[in-house]
């Protein structure tokens, strides 16, 4: 089963200079789509998502959470975290801008629950967002995400 623990400096990417948020998604996906964990199809998923019901992927103050069902073109349960060079307007007025975008892959609906639950303990904790927005090298963003899952468990 995949967690947080499982996370490795490959996951992570920092300062993605785009120009609006679906610009930000497809390039947040691009190594995913590379290392074979999404395929193309599941980017235009998220994207279509968005764009049918709203920015409900922004999931707290300048954090958004990218993702689509696992049909759409999932291979692999994976979480891709990206900084955003840029503030970025997903038009969702209480917790825009986003400047963190983690893209979710699940293989199904259900083997990624605790990875949910442990995501979601971080990021409820404002302090540990902004260690993480204030990151200077992929190294340092995993150590912050490692400490906050020794803390919790």
């Amino acid at each position: 089963m995949y967690d947080l623990r499982n996370l490795t400096i490959d996951d992570i990417e920092l300062n993605i200079d785009s120009k609006d948020w679906i610009d930000s998604i497809r390039k947040a996906s691009v190594k995913l789509i590379d290392r074979k964990i999404i395929e193309e199809k599941y980017v235009d998923a998220m994207i279509d998502s968005v764009l049918k019901f709203g920015p409900y992927i922004v999931i707290a103050k300048n954090v958004a959470l990218a993702h689509a069902r696992p049909e759409d073109g999932t291979i692999e349960t994976k979480l891709y975290f990206t900084t955003l060079k840029n503030d970025i307007e997903f038009g969702e007025f209480d917790n825009d801008p986003v400047k963190l975008l983690i893209v979710l892959s699940a293989k199904d609906s259900d083997s990624h629950l605790e990875l949910l639950c442990q995501l979601g303990t971080i990021l409820e904790n404002r302090e540990i967002v902004e260690k993480l927005l204030d990151a200077k090298t992929k190294e340092e963003f995993l150590n912050v995400i490692l400490e906050a899952l020794d803390e919790i468990q």
